[in-house]
């Protein structure tokens, strides 16, 4: 599974770095490098980086759905104006 040589460590993050990729090809969850190799530098524990991503995620979709909303309360008072 694992190119020859590789140390336990750099299994590890080969592991980590595939699941990510997954994480965003299946569910199409942003991934922002800087951020996870900052998070990676300082060893954050895999969880965080796990919430943190899906935090995000929430985050844009609960924003798209409160604008939404907005807009169509707006477009229907407008339409009692009329």
């Amino acid at each position: 599974m694992y190119r020859d040589g590789l140390t336990g460590t750099a299994q590890v993050e080969h592991a980590q770095r595939n699941l990510l990729y997954l994480l965003h090809y299946c569910y199409d969850i942003p991934i922002y490098e800087s951020e996870i190799a900052h998070m990676q530098s300082r060893m954050a524990n895999w969880f965080e980086i796990l919430t943190f991503m899906f935090t995000g995620l929430e985050l844009s979709t609960m924003l798209r759905v409160v604008y939404a909303c907005i807009k169509t309360v707006s477009w229907l008072t407008s339409k009692k104006s009329i």
